[in-house]
């Protein structure tokens, strides 16, 4: 039997063959055709008896009925968000539909339903509470968090007002707050200190002077709180440096060391004494304890194939002979020849020597912008030499990192800074560096193919680099000198300079002589006098040059080759490759030589 009659839709569905009823047309289907064989199957409407494929009389059987049955009128749907525009019959199922049917069809309206923004401001009246608040509560044992907390629950419970944390702690931070909390303990007999006010008194440093334990205060320096240079900076500018109202995390512990060293006797070490203070103190705060362990990063790491590719890319655009050696799989031979104690004797042979003398005559070269006032550092230079501090930097014998320095706040930095600047000198600490020797060349044959790169401290070298700008606004370099020099391409302009030269000289069928001339360590053989003579040909400030003199005097460096390290070699002459004010110096004791070939360029 290869059909069946038609079977009535919509059910039940009984099988013609075996009487079996099933509840579905898919059931039957399957039925039929796994128990008696039979593929094709054809269902009949029971309204009008037409008959054909399951889905087609499923179809036509609702529209075939839809008359038979009376029609039940359907109850409105009532929707929990109606549209509040007036004569807008819209109601919607969620509050998102609705705000966004009003933006769409009635913008007016939705723009004037939009709820400001309040910006809570404190008041006189709020203000005064909250200072009276914290100085009840105000305890050495007690967490800046719980007194936030404290507050903030007192605030709401006592007064009724509401502030969040964050709001608590910014009017917290505010100067005028500080005074006034610091005032009302004083009114109740409880230690403290204005952040106005100065912990010493002018007096003599030797004579006692009682250092604050609470609160927050500046220090005065005052003229005879060390020993003032002649003809450099103002005690008095200095003194409203260090008073100033720009506070942050670390003003109450710097402010406490500061004085602390200021308070001592007044003797030959007072200075090497101060500058040593900030010193430790960057390190104690901004140094990288962790020596040998590497942090993890929390950033994704790329694949191997990713890193091969920047890899590549890098030697492309900045070396692209040692890409073809990697290309080609030659091995690249970067350790240096000879043992830690033949390279640290070849390096103490050319920095420890003496500078030799430069007693030759000279013709001061004055700027037009040079002035000999001394302005003190900003927190704006600070700012301009952080960002121009690269992250991926190594770090100096401090193990202060360049992210970490980079976040130093500059208030506390202008402080520092300043202090370096009174004395004209910077601290013993950062004048230890660490030199790396960098591959110079390829074959590698002799250890005197690397280049001896000193690695100084990230925060000397934000100092050294404020000072070389300043430098570099004092003189006027020749306009032959291409190297290190702000917003020149010196490789690129000489080297289209020798190109326009050459082919002049195709061009006429001339003859070109042309000469190189290579100073062999050069950065490592300048002398100390000559960068002196340098200062003073192009009439340096009187500060500047002291203060460039005492950074040059008593350098040391310690080579580290692998895990190993030589003992500190002292810096007796030359420049350190990687200070921020190396290049410049050079270019200064240069810079006579370019003039004297501009005089004589006829012969």
């Amino acid at each position: 039997m290869n059909s069946l009659p038609p079977i009535s839709f919509p059910g039940p569905f009984t099988c013609p063959l075996c009487c079996k009823t099933h509840p579905r047309p898919i059931d039957i289907s399957k039925h039929v055709r796994g128990t008696h064989g039979i593929r094709e199957l054809a269902f009949r409407c029971s309204g009008c008896g037409r008959s054909g494929p399951v889905a087609s009389i499923s179809v036509h059987y609702r529209w075939c009925t839809r008359g038979d049955q009376p029609r039940v009128p359907s109850t409105p749907r009532v929707l929990p968000f109606p549209c509040t525009v007036v004569h807008c019959p819209r109601s919607f199922s969620t509050y998102t539909g609705m705000r966004l049917h009003m933006a769409r069809a009635h913008a007016t309206a939705f723009n004037e339903s939009l709820s400001r923004r309040k910006n809570y401001r404190w008041s006189d009246e709020e203000r005064q509470i909250l200072a009276q608040l914290e100085a009840t509560f105000n305890n050495q044992a007690q967490s800046n968090a719980e007194v936030n907390k404290f507050i903030q629950s007192q605030l709401k419970d006592l007064y009724g007002i509401t502030r969040s944390i964050d709001s608590i702690k910014g009017q917290r931070k505010y100067v005028r707050h500080r005074e006034a909390v610091a005032s009302l303990m004083a009114q109740q007999g409880r230690t403290a200190v204005s952040p106005q006010s100065s912990p010493c008194d002018p007096q003599e440093i030797g004579e006692p002077c009682e250092t604050p334990t609470t609160g927050s205060s500046q220090v005065h320096a005052g003229p005879s709180a060390a020993p003032i240079p002649s003809m450099e900076m103002n005690p008095d500018d200095l003194a409203a440096l260090l008073n100033s109202s720009n506070v942050h995390y670390l003003s109450t512990e710097f402010t406490a060391l500061l004085t602390k060293e200021l308070s001592t006797q007044v003797d030959t070490t007072t200075s090497a004494r101060i500058l040593s203070c900030t010193a430790r103190f960057l390190t104690a705060h901004f140094a990288d304890n962790q020596r040998g362990s590497r942090k993890t990063s929390t950033r994704l790491h790329c694949g191997t194939g990713k890193k091969t590719f920047i890899f590549m890319q890098h030697l492309f655009h900045k070396d692209r002979k040692r890409l073809l050696d990697v290309i080609a799989g030659k091995p690249q031979n970067k350790t240096p020849r000879g043992t830690l104690e033949e390279l640290s004797t070849l390096l103490s042979h050319r920095i420890s020597k003496c500078s030799p003398p430069d007693m030759e005559p000279y013709t001061v070269v004055a700027s037009d912008n040079a002035t000999g006032d001394l302005q003190l550092i900003t927190e704006r230079e600070i700012v301009k030499a952080q960002a121009l501090l690269q992250v991926n930097t190594a770090s100096g014998p401090d193990r202060v990192p360049a992210t970490a320095a980079k976040k130093i706040p500059a208030p506390l930095l202008a402080k520092i800074f300043n202090l370096w600047l009174f004395y004209l000198d910077i601290p013993s600490e950062y004048k230890v560096s660490r030199t790396v020797l960098l591959p110079k060349g390829d074959p590698l044959t002799t250890s005197t193919d690397f280049r001896p790169i000193s690695i100084s401290s990230t925060i000397y070298r934000l100092f050294s680099k404020i000072i070389a700008m300043r430098l570099a606004d004092h003189v006027n370099l020749n306009l032959r000198q291409k190297g290190f020099v702000r917003g020149v391409d010196g490789c690129n302009t000489n080297i289209r300079i020798l190109q326009a030269c050459i082919q002049e000289a195709r061009w006429r069928g001339t003859e070109l002589a042309i000469a190189f001339l290579d100073l062999a360590k050069a950065f490592d053989s300048v002398s100390h006098n000559s960068i002196l003579r340098a200062l003073k040909r192009h009439a340096v400030p009187i500060y500047l040059q002291r203060l460039i003199e005492n950074m040059l005097t008593g350098g040391s460096t310690v080579v580290e080759l692998s895990s190993r390290r030589s003992a500190p070699l002292p810096i007796r002459c030359g420049v350190k490759q990687g200070d921020p004010i190396s290049p410049l110096l050079f270019n200064l004791v240069l810079d006579e030589l370019f003039e004297r070939l501009d005089q004589h360029a006829d012969l």
